[in-house]
């Protein structure tokens, strides 16, 4: 049951890198300016909100989830983190934290 769990989170996390790269790939076609029209505006917008929401489930569903999978026991989201970073997941962890707060920003 955990293993489809991952499996369907998988997708999930797929679909929202798909349209990360999207909104990415608009707002780099605007650039750098001094002022923006609202189009371009909120394409900024969503690129931030896309952003946000694919951090929050990376770190809050799937190292939540890899936890169940391997029997850890739930801890708080510093311990998801850590064994997340344990497990190979990713290189450097204060990478990882400038990552979120960035989103909180």
């Amino acid at each position: 049951m955990i293993r489809q769990k991952l499996l369907k989170d998988k997708e999930l996390l797929e679909k929202q890198l798909f349209w990360i790269e999207l909104s990415f790939n608009e707002c780099t076609k605007i650039g750098i300016k001094d002022t923006y029209s609202i189009e371009e505006f909120g394409k900024f917008e969503t690129l931030c909100s896309r952003y946000s929401r694919g951090i929050d489930f990376l770190i809050r569903k799937i190292f939540r989830s890899l936890d169940a999978y391997e029997f850890e026991n739930p801890g708080t989201l510093i311990d998801v983190v850590n064994n997340a970073h344990k497990r190979g997941l990713f290189e450097d962890i204060e990478r990882l934290r400038i990552m979120k707060d960035v989103r909180t920003l």
